[in-house]
């Protein structure tokens, strides 16, 4: 299948461009755990995740129960094809935003 400009792992995909910009103004202001957070995502929507799991690890040691960044985690880590890790990371995503209601 050929790959078009809109397919993010397409060298020249406009938003591969944007991701970059953001990685880099979030770089520059990495001071909480949801500047990791949002880092995790874009190495995620990437394809980067050991960058990812790393960003997601240190938005945890932040704030531990940031659900967002352990559901990020888990789908970085069944990328990587950690089955086990990814099923414990979304299972305590998932309890923490029952608990949160």
């Amino acid at each position: 299948m050929e790959r078009t400009l809109l397919d993010p792992s397409h060298p020249r995909c406009s938003c591969r461009r944007r991701w970059r910009t953001a990685i880099r103004r979030f770089s520059r202001s990495l001071t909480d755990a949801a500047t990791y957070d949002s880092r995790g995502l874009i190495h995620l929507k990437m394809g980067q995740f050991d960058t990812a799991i790393d960003d997601y690890n240190s938005a945890l040691r932040s704030e531990p129960k940031l659900a967002s960044a352990l559901y990020g985690r888990g789908l970085a880590k069944l990328k990587n094809g950690d089955v086990a890790g990814s099923k414990a990371d979304i299972s305590a995503a998932k309890t923490i935003q029952a608990e949160d209601r």
